[in-house]
């Protein structure tokens, strides 16, 4: 047996499964780019530091790449084609979309598998602060029937604004502890769409705006049922829940009330973004919501900008809608979402969802 026939036996045993094919890539692309930029994250990785190492030679040296899994440290060996010295490689720009390496479902079962890792170590007495920033359209129309002139249809709109807000949430290590979320009075408009939008939007920030954050308090949880069911964030929400991804699907389907088929993926990518967003979930579960996503029709990559893939959830109703769902490739970690439903106005860019939220999340020492 020659070299070239052992180097094709490297990794023969090894099963190139569609998230392991992701996982490389995503790791081979990092290690092709600047990384100058990984300054920028101030995200932590708990639970015994880092999922992947990727170390690189030059010359005749072979790529490893070390992932660490459940049944240990799994090691793979990939040798590169040598470079001739007188050609130049260009990596390839941050925003390039993977759509033709990698498909929707296989970055959700890739954000699954960093589960575990983007889960947060928590000391006694620290919280997880939950920073989430909100930008959403406010619509006008005077002749509008039997609600507020600022609930129209989008595409109905006399006028509008683009508003921005926040809020932060407060999760306790002890889970069954006070949950604080802060409502910030910062409600800003910050463009204006439409003849008069600019006095409109006045207007209407005289009516809303506040000079006093409002404090929420919820024992063991974030928000008390109405009804019946349990206090979202409790150990006794996520208890309830399945971990296999089709049952979980089933779940989410009861525990909503659905009845209307028209509208289910609408409010199911919703129930599990808002819970993806609040990364308070046990890790298994997180790793199920991710792979339940997968399960919606109408799930792609929308764009991809640095370690920040965007995948998009079309939904067929009435008017069109568009959801969106930001990951970090590297934590595991929802960072963005929104909404877009029937678009097509002459007032408001089609460009501008209808709302967006952007999360960030960081460990504190104590809450309001």
């Amino acid at each position: 047996m020659d070299v070239l026939d052992r180097v094709r036996d490297i990794g023969a045993d090894v099963e190139l499964t569609e998230a392991r094919v992701a996982a490389a890539y995503y790791r081979v692309r990092d290690g092709l780019r600047p990384h100058a930029s990984r300054s920028r994250r101030g995200m932590w990785i708990g639970i015994g530091g880092v999922g992947g190492v990727l170390a690189a030679a030059t010359a005749a040296a072979a790529i490893v790449v070390a992932v660490t899994t459940p049944q240990g440290v799994v090691v793979e060996a990939v040798t590169p084609t040598p470079t001739p010295p007188d050609v130049v490689v260009t990596p390839p720009p941050p925003t390039t979309p993977p759509t033709e390496v990698v498909g929707a479902v296989a970055v959700l079962e890739h954000a699954a598998e960093l589960a575990p890792l983007s889960s947060p170590v928590l000391q006694p007495g620290q919280y997880l602060l939950v920073q989430s920033r909100l930008e959403y359209i406010v619509t006008y129309d005077a002749d509008i029937v039997d609600a507020a002139p600022y609930s129209s249809a989008r595409s109905k709109a006399e006028a509008g604004w683009l508003v921005t807000s926040s809020y932060d949430t407060y999760i306790p290590e002890d889970r069954n502890g006070e949950w604080v979320r802060v409502f910030n009075p910062d409600t800003t408009v910050v463009a204006w769409y439409g003849p008069d939008a600019e006095a409109l939007a006045a207007q209407w920030e005289d009516e809303v705006q506040r000079t006093e954050p409002i404090v929420q308090r919820v024992q063991g949880g974030l928000i008390e049922p109405l009804e019946s069911g349990y206090t979202t964030g409790s150990a006794e929400y996520y208890a309830a829940m399945p971990r296999d991804p089709q049952a979980l699907l089933d779940w989410y389907w009861e525990y909503n009330g659905l009845e209307d088929e028209e509208y289910a993926t609408e409010i199911l990518a919703q129930a599990v973004i808002m819970d993806l967003e609040l990364n308070a979930a046990p890790a298994d579960l997180r790793a199920s919501m991710f792979r339940v996503l997968s399960l919606l029709e109408g799930v792609a990559v929308q764009s991809v900008e640095g370690d920040i893939t965007t995948l998009s959830i079309d939904i067929d109703i009435a008017g069109a809608e568009r959801l969106t769902l930001s990951v970090d490739n590297e934590t595991g970690l929802v960072v963005g979402s929104s909404g877009t439903r029937a678009p097509g106005s002459a007032i408001i860019p089609d460009s501008v969802p209808d709302h967006r939220v952007i999360t960030t999340m960081t460990v504190v020492d104590s809450a309001p």
